[in-house]
C-alpha cells in the first residue's frame, strides 16, 4: 500500500472498502490504453 493511500485509509478518510482495495494495489503507471505524454523534443544544439 502506498503511503497516501496508508494515510487515508488509517485516518478513516477512505469509507468505501472497494476504493481501499484498489489504494492497496500497488499502482502500475497508467491504466492500459491511457494517453502516455510526449517527451519534450530538444534542438540540436550548434557549434
Amino acid at each position: 500500500m502506498n503511503i497516501y493511500g496508508s494515510l487515508l485509509f488509517l485516518q478513516g478518510h477512505v469509507a468505501n472498502a472497494e476504493l481501499a482495495r484498489q489504494l492497496a494495489c500497488p499502482s502500475t503507471g497508467s491504466p492500459t490504453g491511457a494517453p502516455q505524454p510526449a517527451a519534450p523534443v530538444q534542438k540540436p544544439r550548434g557549434r
